[in-house]
């Protein structure tokens, strides 16, 4: 619905200086006023290709599993005994993804090959919409292909980077960035290529990666 109204509603001449990130459920939640409108000055940074948007998992939830879910998934299938829910800190899920690499590192990787490696069949609406707004940039830290595969059936020309290849350089407009790196096509994930376990951010601390 936000972003419908930032495609539609009229541009005004007020300008903000500062660029923004922003987060849909932010938008939502924190960016309507009482008659329903974006602020112009939000939506001028938007139309001004000055502010980037962050993707989190909750767009990819039709689709994939949540984050406590996977890890959950993660500890079965490699015999890990891990108490794991929607209310589990993100340290405990860390090191519960960790313990699970360690168990089994063959069935680890085959279940996020299997998850996120797949033919995507599907890709959510919200998705289109937000690659018809003129962000600056794609942030997402999830491992799924969702965004660079609504730009390709939208016919956009978009450049994809992805961790360990990351650069604030390259934050040009038109750019997708999977912050915690992504599952290739068809499989064959390699160690260091995603950031999942706790081991996988101590590793992308050391090596200061330029985009974090």
């Amino acid at each position: 619905w936000t972003a419908n109204r930032l495609l539609h509603q009229p541009a005004v001449t007020s300008l903000a200086r500062c660029p923004l990130l922003l987060a849909p459920c932010l938008l939502r939640r924190m960016l309507l006023i009482e008659d329903g409108q974006v602020p112009d000055s939000v939506r001028e940074v938007v139309h001004g290709g000055r502010c980037v948007v962050l993707v989190g998992s909750g767009l990819s939830a039709s689709v994939y599993p949540a984050w406590w879910k996977l890890v959950a998934q993660l500890c079965e299938t490699c015999g890990v005994s891990a108490d794991i829910s929607h209310d589990s800190p993100a340290e405990d899920l860390l090191e519960a993804a960790e313990e699970a690499k360690q168990a089994d590192p063959d069935g680890y990787r085959a279940l996020l090959d299997e998850c996120f490696g797949r033919m995507i069949d599907q890709v959510p609406s919200t998705y289109h919409l937000l690659l018809r707004l003129p962000f600056g940039s794609f942030l997402t830290h999830n491992f799924d292909r969702l965004l660079s595969t609504a730009a390709s059936i939208a016919g956009k020309e978009f450049t994809v980077h992805a961790y360990p290849n990351l650069d604030r350089r390259r934050m040009e407009p038109g750019s997708i960035h999977n912050l915690h790196g992504w599952v290739p096509e068809g499989g064959g994930l390699v160690e260091g290529q995603i950031m999942l376990s706790s081991s996988d951010f101590e590793e992308a601390s050391r090596a200061s990666i330029a985009l974090a």
